[in-house]
């Protein structure tokens, strides 16, 4: 005999019912999380001691400028240039110092505690230090020293080559950029801890123009904006999970808009050219402390989407945490 079950519109209705309560209680039981301290990446915020994802090792160990320069002379793709964890390499009055494609510079920073090895310039015009203008290389675990922060006019690295990642360094001391984005797409810069690059009217730790960038769980201060994006067509740019402290002399995450380029460099703009900030910005679960400035301001509307989402201000006055410009909702 075959027994044959029957779903009355009552029973149906009691079954539905039943689920949705499960499913509100589990809503309930998982809170909605914001700010930096998400961090799902397993690694600490800015690197340093705890970051797992270290290169201790090399094809060429280096000790001083001239090992370095003949490394990357002769250094290929696939091979690492280690940074013995002592060194202190002076590079003042070079600049462009270019690193070759798909080769990894590397330190120990982190490890036992280490600060990493130091890569140094006192030349005020270092514009830039190192040059990157060719894919797949890796800076990662050492300290890059500028010569001031805010006199004139020094740059860290600029990156101007594709599928570039700086990860677990520390970047200061540099007035006009830490990390110069230009012409480059799918840049990875993660876990760095960068500051004091804070002169006035430039003062970034990461900028980018025509260019697209994951920019993710770094600590930055004493800056002027720690992420900028020129509004330039083709940049880009998504930050999370990352410590934004308080000692900032403007606001903080940026994206300029069509009216800082188009009349100043005699484009042939269209309106909507002027009104742009950019392709993309998607700003989310990163902690904002400054409070004198804006945490986020986006002055135009990107051509393709803005996202602003699960992020933690310290400032309760909500236009001191994020200003658009020329945005009206949609």
């Amino acid at each position: 005999m075959t027994r044959v079950v029957r779903i009355t519109p009552f029973l149906a209705l009691m079954v539905l019912l039943f689920l949705a309560g499960n499913a509100l209680a589990a809503s309930l039981e998982t809170p909605i999380l914001y700010g930096a301290e998400v961090n799902p990446t397993g690694e600490p915020l800015g690197g340093g001691t705890g970051y797992s994802r270290l290169v201790l090792a090399g094809d060429y160990p280096v000790q001083d400028k001239e090992q370095l320069l003949a490394a990357l002379q002769q250094a290929r793709s696939g091979e690492v240039i280690y940074l013995l964890p002592e060194a202190e390499i002076d590079l003042t009055g070079l600049t462009n110092v270019e690193i070759p494609a798909g080769v990894t510079i590397a330190g120990n920073r982190g490890f036992g505690g280490s600060p990493g090895p130091l890569i140094y310039s006192n030349q005020l015009n270092a514009f830039p230090l190192l040059q990157i203008a060719k894919p797949s290389v890796r800076i990662t675990g050492i300290r890059l020293r500028g010569p001031s922060p805010d006199q004139p006019d020094s740059i860290a690295i600029r990156i101007m080559a594709d599928g570039v990642e700086i990860d677990n360094c520390e970047i200061f001391n540099w007035s006009y950029a830490g990390i110069a984005m230009l012409r480059a797409r799918d840049a990875h810069i993660h876990h760095n801890f960068i500051h004091n690059v804070r002169r006035p009217g430039l003062g970034y730790p990461v900028v980018l123009d025509t260019a697209t960038a994951l920019i993710e769980a770094n600590i930055f201060d004493y800056y002027r904006h720690a992420i900028a994006g020129t509004g330039t067509p083709g940049t880009g740019y998504e930050a999370r999970y990352n410590l934004v402290l308080a000692n900032g002399i403007s606001h903080a995450f940026d994206m300029h808009g069509g009216t800082d380029y188009c009349p100043k460099k005699g484009w042939n703009c269209t309106e909507q050219d002027i009104f742009a900030a950019g392709d993309y910005v998607d700003i989310h679960h990163n902690t904002f402390h400054i409070a004198t400035y804006e945490a986020i301001r986006i002055r135009g509307v990107p051509r393709d989407y803005t996202d602003v989402h699960h992020n933690w201000f310290v400032n309760p006055n909500p236009s001191r945490s994020v200003f658009y410009r020329y945005f009206r909702g949609g």
